[in-house]
């Protein structure tokens, strides 16, 4: 079996939660979110697991560390993105032998079989996948995400800006256009 190492990004401070508590933290099912996204990745395999944490999330770590006392920690001091989060777990994956996964530690539905959806691909001879969803047309994400003949995908729109856009834009999905 190839190498994997999850990389999982839980550095947000969930403020549009109005919380003190890291959104990560926030219990969900019985477990807190990032529970759910540690133990999908323990079960796909991973070998290594690094979390990216804010400052002061020690709460965090100490939560993870119950689940995977294994798990190696990377904090972002400057909030600068996506890839800049990754980035910060450098030390791990750049030596990695086989496939690295970076996951949000908000998406307490992370299944290990999303990974094997990855890794098969990546088996097969990609040279990288990407795991995303399609929303039920009821959902107010719908508008952010959708399937074009052209692209298989349309690029993720703000949810803000997605809702701005009229329903009888061609580029709107047909269950949306009038």
């Amino acid at each position: 079996m190839t190498e994997l190492v999850s990389i999982i990004l839980a550095a947000g401070e969930g403020t549009r939660m109005r919380s003190s508590i890291p959104k990560v933290l926030h219990p969900v099912g019985g477990l807190p979110i990032i529970g759910h996204v540690v133990n999908a990745a323990v079960a796909a395999g991973s070998t290594s697991v690094g979390v990216v944490t804010g400052p002061g999330h020690q709460s965090v770590r100490d939560m993870v560390g119950e689940l995977f006392p294994k798990a190696q920690f990377f904090e972002q001091t400057e909030r600068r993105g996506t890839a800049h989060a990754a980035r910060m777990a450098r030390p791990l994956w750049e030596g990695a032998e086989g496939y690295v996964a970076v996951v949000y530690g908000d998406h307490p539905m992370l299944r290990a079989s999303n990974f094997k959806l990855v890794t098969d691909r990546l088996d097969a001879g990609m040279d990288a996948a990407i795991l995303g969803f399609i929303p039920a047309a009821s959902s107010p994400m719908a508008k952010s995400c959708w399937r074009s003949a052209s692209t298989r995908m349309r690029p993720p729109k703000s949810a803000r800006s997605a809702s701005a856009m009229p329903a009888s834009s061609p580029s709107a999905p047909p269950s949306l256009r009038p």
